[in-house]
């Protein structure tokens, strides 16, 4: 797969994921909810595109959603996948299928 062309620099990355990570003195995020709710739409659906084009493909190792240093721990995977599958009315059954139907295992 190409290295798809990039609309921003890598300090411009930084500072995304530092406004991302920033908490104002209460603890709270900067990023109003609207804001994030945006910011979800396109991180899900630009990373559901790439996995669905491996699927196409020959190829079967799946970009890890996470690096390997992620802050990301379980209880946050937990919460947000919870989140989305109540937004879209799933349960985890339906989600099991799905895994099951697929041979792909992830790649970091």
């Amino acid at each position: 797969m190409s290295t798809p062309k990039t609309i921003m620099n890598e300090e411009q990355f930084d500072d995304l994921i530092r406004l991302l990570n920033y908490r104002d003195e209460e603890g709270q995020s900067v990023i109003p909810d609207e804001t994030l709710q945006r910011l979800m739409d396109g991180v899900v659906r630009l990373y559901s595109e790439r996995v669905q084009r491996l699927f196409q493909s020959s190829q079967r190792e799946v970009l890890s959603p996470f690096s390997k240093d992620t802050s990301v721990n379980t209880t946050d995977a937990i919460v947000t996948v919870s989140a989305m599958l109540k937004a879209y009315d799933l349960a985890a059954f339906e989600m099991a299928w799905f895994s099951d139907t697929q041979e792909w295992e992830l790649k970091s």
